[in-house]
């Protein structure tokens, strides 16, 4: 925050994301990840070293998320195909096309259905070839509490986010690598 006591200092900054009185992070600094798109009035208060409060609310509007499922199986230790495409998206990626490239947006929550997870783990990696998310390992984005990283080993979901969108570059098998893809914007 860009808090300020003329006559000393702030001692304590409490958020109450839902403005329904409970308090439930402190510092200064702080995140917080709705669950639901929707418009919530946040509120912040602060306390000088005097014990003098203030508070401040701000309305903050989360859109709603386009929802995606893909399903993907392995040709043999070849390739991928994408079998099928449901949701607010129609043009992802040519159905039963080997390797083919894959169009992701930026405020879309994919739920990647992966047939053979257990011999063909999937990984998205950006321009350098480092894992972005993956089955296999650990990708600089698994644990961005907006992206919302789950991988139930058949069923992969994330949510593309700015920043996640601005690396996508390519997917890949982590044992076979001829099986291998762009992901395109």
């Amino acid at each position: 925050t860009d808090s300020s006591d003329p006559d000393g200092t702030i001692s304590r900054y409490e958020w109450d994301w839902t403005n329904n009185g409970t308090y439930e992070d402190t510092g200064a600094t702080q995140t917080h990840t709705y669950s639901n798109a929707g418009t919530y009035n946040l509120k912040l208060r602060v306390e000088d070293n005097d014990g003098d409060t203030a508070t401040k609310t701000k309305t903050v509007e989360v859109p709603d998320v386009n929802n995606v499922d893909i399903t993907i199986d392995n040709v043999g230790s070849n390739a991928w195909k994408v079998t099928s495409v449901s949701g607010n998206e129609s043009e992802v990626a040519s159905i039963g096309k080997e390797n083919p490239d894959i169009k992701l947006q930026n405020n879309t929550r994919y739920t990647i259905t992966n047939n053979g997870h257990s011999d063909h783990p999937l990984e998205i990696f950006d321009s350098n070839e480092d894992a972005l998310l993956s089955q296999s390992g650990s990708g600089t984005f698994e644990d961005d509490s907006e992206v919302n990283w789950v991988d139930n080993g058949g069923t992969l979901k994330f949510t593309v986010t700015q920043n996640l969108y601005n690396e996508l570059n390519g997917y890949v098998c982590t044992v076979h690598g001829n099986m291998e893809g762009a992901i395109i914007q």
